[in-house]
């Protein structure tokens, strides 16, 4: 319900088991997760490129 309620999105990742999505879910519905996301220009790709940036960068045109 929260993700409807809040918008929230989850992306799938091929890696991981069953017992690994449950525990980051729940470390998510508790508040334990952080995540770092912004927004950055397409001519800052090449940082991103170069491993130069922390969490994951929105790139807008």
């Amino acid at each position: 319900m929260k993700t409807v309620l809040d918008g929230i999105q989850v992306a799938g990742s091929l890696v991981g088991t069953w017992q690994d999505l449950k525990e980051a879910f729940d470390l998510a519905t508790d508040g334990d997760i952080k995540p770092i996301v912004s927004t950055c220009k397409l001519e800052e790709v090449n940082k991103m490129k170069k491993g130069e940036i922390k969490g994951r960068k929105v790139v807008k045109f």
